[in-house]
């Protein structure tokens, strides 16, 4: 005699478990633990071309709260914003900003804890038709402040050098 829950040999004896399993990792998988997922992280970056000189003495609006800590960083007397770049990057993905003559700046933010934002920087010049890697650098800033690197020789008719001041929130 067969009990009423026996199954015909046809289905094996774990098959519904199976099913069941299959079932529930085919609706987790459709979105049912998306929403677990954090946020992806959303970065507003900035990115000025500050153009650096010896014999000018003139310093942009723009720069003249950080006009201390330029000279005091650079040793240069006038600074001029060349060019203002803002965009928006997810964490991981890169942020590319022209800057001035065959330089460009490309900005990949990592993290943000608390009031520090992680940003991998890479400034690059443009070499017949190659990118030149200048420098390549991982910086933790705290948010809305900038990193200010540079002294990259803008052309040869002059000595202003490229600063490049790199910002995120």
């Amino acid at each position: 005699m067969t009990s009423h829950h026996a199954l015909p040999e046809a289905f094996g004896a774990g098959r519904p478990r199976r099913v069941a399993l299959v079932l529930l990792a085919a609706y987790l998988a459709a979105g049912a633990g998306a929403q677990e997922r954090p946020p992806t992280q959303t970065f507003e970056i900035r990115v000025w071309a500050i153009r650096a000189s010896k014999t000018e003495t003139r310093v942009s609006r723009e720069l003249r709260a950080m006009a201390r800590e330029l000279r005091r960083r650079f040793n240069y007397k006038g600074f001029v914003l060349e060019r203002k770049s803002t965009g928006k990057a997810a964490a991981g993905k890169a942020y590319a900003a022209g800057l001035v003559g065959n330089y460009k700046a490309r900005v990949t933010p990592v993290a943000r804890k608390g009031d520090r934002v992680t940003l991998r920087i890479e400034v690059l010049r443009r070499e017949g038709k190659q990118d030149k890697s200048l420098l390549k650098t991982t910086a933790t800033i705290r948010r809305a402040r900038f990193q200010l690197l540079g002294g990259w020789r803008i052309d040869s008719k002059s000595d202003d050098v490229l600063i490049v001041g790199i910002s995120a929130r």
